[in-house]
């Protein structure tokens, strides 16, 4: 069965609506990072949509060889099919997946 993915449209309004806030987000190679000032990079960079750039602003459980290829203040760009979880790290909300009700 396919996982649905997170949508452009979905992390947008996230980040419009929590523009103050900072994210915690798992990668589907199982490294986490505290992620702020999300934004969608333009197409003409990597000529492919979904790709997003944020600040890193802290390390969930990385090696420390990871933390020195992305430290804190850096930049870190991504694509959406590469998040498997993200919370508001400010609220603690689960945001995707949806937590089952």
């Amino acid at each position: 069965m396919k996982r649905l993915g997170l949508s452009q449209q979905l992390l947008e309004r996230w980040v419009r609506e929590r523009s103050s806030h900072r994210f915690r987000v798992t990668f589907s190679d199982a490294e986490c990072y505290i992620l702020e000032g999300l934004y969608p990079v333009d197409y003409s960079v990597y000529q492919k949509e979904g790709r997003w750039s944020a600040y890193v602003s802290g390390h969930v459980n990385l090696s420390e060889a990871k933390m020195k290829t992305h430290p804190l203040g850096s930049g870190l760009d991504f694509h959406l099919e590469e998040i498997v979880e993200i919370a508001d790290d400010t609220s603690g909300e689960q945001l995707f997946p949806p937590r089952a009700t």
